[in-house]
């Protein structure tokens, strides 16, 4: 039974099914969408007002370690569809693009990858703002090496202003221009299942030998580990045990927005988390553009009782905002020196990101076999539900 006036993490009804979670629409409630405060309610308490939140006590059902194992190696072993043999064909990914050369190079070294993963299909990366060469530019190369089909990806996570405006008009005045040639557009990856398994990674990853040592002797395990298909023969062996999971306030930090329906993309993201972490809270925030921001959702993971505070990045490589926030953290953990805070590692360029960008790419050019933008995987993985009443 549900408790009615229990707040946070539980779901509405115990008759949710979590199975489902990936593909619900966008629009439905999660129960995790209400920890999300404005500002207001952690900066501007009145002076004497002391904020005494009820810790999360409700009964709820999360997968056990077993399962949480068979959806991880579901989604992170998965072998993208073919590609199918495209004459003339160029991909073009499109990259957000950064003040920051280190992640730029990071973005360049990805398409390079894909290059590699894709042998019999061209490659050709581009920035959408912040870099040369421009989506116009790339564009252009694509069709100086002879291609007759353009398919843009963008190799962004979530769909705001960029996705839903700003590359499509460039698209269609590459159309005008370019009469001979046929532009086709990819979707953005950010609700791929694989990027789930990805943020599963870089959580087990960023927590694994999480005790009093300093920061300096924790254990950790590479990247590669953590998303190779390997890894999972292993799996328990590098995931944290739930008793400290249980302890840990889990931060989920996107970029934001001006889009709601981005925004809110990754509020449905971190409900997902707290289903398959077992952590004690998930909040989420932002960066910048919206809030709450970083320092209100570590604060308010601490208000809720976290022993300690593990900040997840929804990025995909470094740049300017990810070094900024790496510094906000630093200076929280100063305001806060009983908390003990990490902050997980961005995607970066690996294995498991590269067969995400293949699977959408086949979304594209094989719709006969992956079915008109349905998923080229099952990836509903059915899970043992264990009942867990926090005290």
């Amino acid at each position: 039974m549900s408790n009615p006036q229990a707040p946070h993490p539980g779901p509405h009804t115990p008759h949710h099914d979590h199975r489902h979670a990936l593909h619900e629409p966008s629009h439905h409630h999660h129960g995790h969408a209400h920890s999300s405060v404005r500002q207001e309610e952690h900066s501007q308490v009145p002076q004497g007002h002391h904020f005494h939140p009820t810790p999360p006590r409700a009964s709820s059902y999360r997968i056990d370690q077993e399962s949480l194992r068979d959806v991880l190696t579901a989604w992170s072993t998965f072998t993208p569809r073919p590609l199918p043999r495209a004459e003339h064909t160029v991909c073009l990914l499109v990259g957000h693009g950064s003040r920051d050369p280190e992640g730029n190079a990071q973005f360049l070294a990805f398409a390079q990858a894909v290059q590699q993963a894709a042998p019999t299909m061209p490659v050709e990366a581009c920035f959408l703002e912040w870099s040369d060469p421009d989506i116009p530019a790339g564009i252009a190369r694509s069709v100086a090496r002879g291609a007759r089909h353009i398919l843009v990806l963008p190799v962004i996570l979530l769909a705001a202003s960029h996705v839903k405006t700003e590359i499509p008009a460039l698209i269609e005045q590459a159309r005008a221009r370019y009469l001979q040639v046929k532009l086709s557009y990819g979707r953005n990856i950010g609700l791929h299942p694989g990027l789930r398994a990805l943020l599963l990674h870089r959580f087990f990853q960023a927590a694994r030998g999480w005790d009093d040592t300093p920061r300096q002797d924790w254990p950790g395990v590479s990247a590669a580990e953590c998303t190779s298909p390997q890894a999972f023969d292993q799996a328990p062996d590098w995931m944290e045990p739930a008793e400290v999971r249980q302890g840990t306030g889990l931060v989920l930090m996107g970029r934001g927005s001006s889009d709601p329906e981005a925004n809110s993309d990754l509020y449905k993201i971190g409900r997902w988390l707290w289903e398959y972490t077992g952590v004690h809270t998930v909040e989420t925030c932002f960066s910048g553009i919206t809030f709450p921001r970083l320092p209100q959702g570590v604060e308010r993971a601490i208000a809720l009782g976290a022993q300690r505070v593990l900040v997840l990045p929804y990025y995909i490589f470094t740049g300017v905002l990810m070094k900024r926030m790496q510094s906000t953290l630093e200076e929280l953990q100063q305001r806060y020196p009983h908390v003990p805070m990490r902050m997980a590692e961005p995607f970066g360029v690996n294995d498991l990101l590269v067969r995400v960008v293949l699977d959408e790419i086949s979304q594209v050019l094989a719709p006969e076999m992956t079915g008109a933008g349905g998923p080229t995987q099952p990836w509903h993985v059915h899970v043992q539900q264990t009942a867990v009443t926090a005290e």
